[in-house]
């Protein structure tokens, strides 16, 4: 499972069918960052495919940010049907941290709501949680 690229050491690749047990499993032995000696859950983790039609992006919080192309993503649609609740979910969780006193820089905030849900919609999602 995985190989490590020799000119950049923090990057490994991972093929898809592996991906769930190396990095959210709970054998050990399986884990991608055991298999290949690195610390793959850091603050800032990056996983995309080798054809470039997806990717996920975790931050420090942990929340993640994940996104490819009107396929990829239709499929992921079908097959989490709860997936519209995690951008609300999403704004509870950076609402939660400027509540605890975080400093957030939120500016980008309003074109990735649009870009996601249209222009009512993330206007409205601003200002339910009090950013309009």
């Amino acid at each position: 499972m995985g190989i490590r690229t020799p000119n950049e050491p923090y990057h490994c690749y991972v093929p898809l069918s592996e991906l769930e047990a190396g990095y959210a499993g709970t054998d050990e032995r399986n884990l991608i960052g055991t298999r290949l000696g690195m610390h793959v859950y850091n603050y800032y983790t990056t996983i995309f495919s080798d054809s470039g039609k997806w990717g996920i992006r975790i931050v420090e919080e942990g929340m993640g940010f994940l996104g490819g192309t009107q396929t990829f993503l239709q499929l992921l649609q079908a097959l989490v049907s709860h997936l519209d609740e995690q951008g609300l979910l999403f704004l509870k969780a950076l609402k939660g941290l400027e509540l605890a006193g975080s400093q957030l820089t939120i500016e980008w905030l309003p074109e990735l709501l649009t870009h996601m849900y249209g222009e009512e919609l993330a206007i409205t999602m601003l200002d339910e949680n009090g950013w309009i």
